[in-house]
């Protein structure tokens, strides 16, 4: 993708934000509605790639057609909770409830403070280093970071 490309978008949305802004309480209102929809599609997308697997390939493990899947990653349907999950879990993954204000960008500085302060002299080290606690300890260490 071209680095005006990324702009261009970025200036578009916040074009589309004001123009909400401006056309009040419902227009908000639907602006949110589609931030879930396709911000649902795009984890599904880039979770499915993130562990190497087509639609077909996701459809075989988790017994979802390929055409749902599709559907889905369009951002289109409403699925429930037992077709998220089947997808979900045949990628190793799980579905969490995270705060809207989330930024993971935040967690990975807490992350390289954290393996500052105990001398990690690489990601992998800490990653083997947290591999190797029980998982209580493990999740203990998460919650604080």
């Amino acid at each position: 993708m071209a680095s005006g490309t990324s702009n261009d978008f970025a200036q578009l949305v916040k074009e589309v934000e004001a123009e909400a802004r401006a056309a009040g309480p419902e227009a908000i209102a639907e602006l949110e509605g589609f931030r879930r929809r396709y911000g649902r599609a795009s984890q599904l997308i880039a979770l499915r790639k993130s562990v190497g697997l087509t639609q077909n390939a996701l459809a075989r493990r988790s017994g979802i057609e390929q055409s749902e899947i599709s559907r889905l990653e369009r951002g289109e349907g409403n699925p429930t909770e037992a077709t998220i999950s089947r997808l979900v879990s045949s990628m190793n993954a799980e579905v969490k409830f995270v705060p809207k204000d989330y930024d993971p960008g935040e967690q990975l500085m807490e992350l390289a403070k954290y393996m500052d302060e105990r001398g990690a002299a690489s990601a992998r080290a800490l990653a083997e280093h947290w591999r190797a606690m029980p998982r209580e300890e493990f999740e203990e260490c998460a919650r604080n970071l």
